[in-house]
């Protein structure tokens, strides 16, 4: 694991300094976790009756840096981000006092992390590319809120550092970029020693503003 860091962190760090283009970014998000046995996080998805409301995961901030690899369709990529997504905790059974019918709180989980990519993209065409690499995200805070009984508990169940592979496209337009990303977790995100394993992907869309391209240049 230390490897794979340091890896990517040198590959972060090479873009950054010899970037030849600079991007900032805000980003939409939805989280899907998984479980090898027993399901306890669900998709934060489409529409709740109780809140009136269309749901989605959650939304981020970041900057992108990108270098032109000479004689090649490839570039070498990188970006820094924060960002906060929500998921449905497993509910649990409330007891009432006085003989009255038990009940099930359904809890929200809100996460922020911050996220340090790095990879490579190939350029299909002038304005379309394909790529991938790897991400590493650190959890800032992670807290379930119990809006009906209006309690917050901070989870401490959750590994601080989790490993992500990126898949993406992106579209450029003039000084606009759009990129559709998928992210495979690989890191079980649970912490001790446990029979239980969780990992979670999370399909975003970036929409990303062009500082500067010496690229084009």
């Amino acid at each position: 694991m230390k490897k794979i860091v340091l890896c990517l962190l040198l590959v972060f760090g090479i873009t950054t300094v010899h970037s030849q283009e600079y991007s900032v970014f805000v980003s939409f998000n939805e989280y899907f976790p998984r479980s090898e046995n027993n399901k306890s996080e669900y998709p934060f998805l489409w529409y709740s009756s109780e809140n009136k409301k269309v749901l989605f995961g959650g939304f981020g901030v970041g900057i992108k840096f990108k270098k032109k690899v000479k004689t090649s369709n490839l570039d070498l990529k990188g970006n820094v981000s924060l960002f906060r997504f929500k998921q449905y905790d497993q509910p649990f059974q409330l007891s009432t006092d006085g003989g009255g019918t038990p009940r099930k709180i359904n809890g929200i989980i809100n996460e922020y992390g911050l996220g340090i990519q790095g990879g490579a993209g190939y350029n299909i065409s002038e304005k379309i590319s394909i790529g991938s690499g790897l991400k590493i995200t650190t959890l800032i805070s992670s807290k379930t809120h119990y809006k009906s009984i209006k309690l917050n508990i901070k989870n401490r169940y959750y590994r601080p550092i989790l490993l992500t592979i990126p898949i993406e496209l992106s579209f450029d337009f003039e000084r606009i970029n759009l990129t559709s990303k998928y992210e495979i977790g690989v890191s079980n995100r649970l912490r001790g020693e446990t029979s239980s394993k969780e990992h979670g992907n999370m399909l975003s869309l970036e929409i990303g503003y062009i500082l500067n391209n010496k690229i084009k240049e």
